[in-house]
């Protein structure tokens, strides 16, 4: 099994993955906040990178795209969709030279899967299971599909090999996890918002068993 270390938010605190553990992550970032806390740093969130920041992340993994509340999606026209997702790649490839391919909602219930993959293909949300809705097919083990298998069919064979989670800051308890995900999932899919001592401590020992790989190398 390999591990793929997720951020969201693109926060301060994750400057600290890298140079402290030598590992990759992958890092869903919010551009429009990101352009504010360049343009406004004191007007804006304290613990949000900015650009200088974001391109920091960048040299040490993969830069994603974390988009709006699926609320919006839901609400907007196709027009006003295809606004946003422009928008956000062009602020994350003018200020970073990067190219998004990997999406992540804020929420974690996606919308518009239509649209949002045409720009970015590969969504963590595909791959998201819990026990929210009934209608919503079983896996074999027992683990709810958040997104129904027609929307994504090009995407079933990686849904059996994929597993989304958050972490605990308990090294015993994430190995012993980790070891029973193994026996099913070919990945373990770590989200971290705030990154501290102990999370930093979980992924330099889970690095010790299974190899880490940034989001978009599962599907390469």
């Amino acid at each position: 099994m390999k591990v793929i270390f997720t951020f969201d938010d693109g926060r301060k605190s994750q400057l600290r993955f890298y140079k402290e553990t030598g590992l990759q992550g992958t890092y869903f970032i919010l551009p429009t906040y990101t352009d504010a806390k360049t343009t406004h740093p004191s007007l804006h969130k304290e613990n949000i990178c900015n650009w200088d920041e974001v391109k920091q992340l960048a040299e040490h993994g993969e830069l994603g795209f974390h988009g709006h509340s699926v609320k919006s999606y839901n609400k907007w026209d196709d027009e006003r969709i295809n606004k946003h997702m422009e928008k956000g790649i062009w602020l994350i490839q003018d200020n970073t030279g990067y190219f998004p391919v990997s999406f992540a909602y804020t929420e974690m219930k996606p919308g518009r899967i239509d649209l949002i993959s045409r720009y970015c293909p590969y969504i963590r949300d595909y791959f998201w299971r819990d026990g929210g809705n009934p209608t919503y097919k079983y896996d074999n083990n027992g683990y709810q599909f958040r997104v129904n298998e027609n929307e994504i069919p090009e995407f079933l064979g990686y849904r059996e090999k994929i597993y989304v989670g958050h972490p605990t800051r308990d090294i015993r308890y994430m190995l012993k996890r980790a070891g029973s995900l193994s026996e099913h999932f070919k990945y373990y899919v770590v989200i971290i918002h705030e990154l501290d001592d102990a999370l930093i401590a979980v992924a330099k020992e889970l690095a010790k068993h299974y190899k880490v790989i940034t989001f978009k190398e599962i599907f390469k």
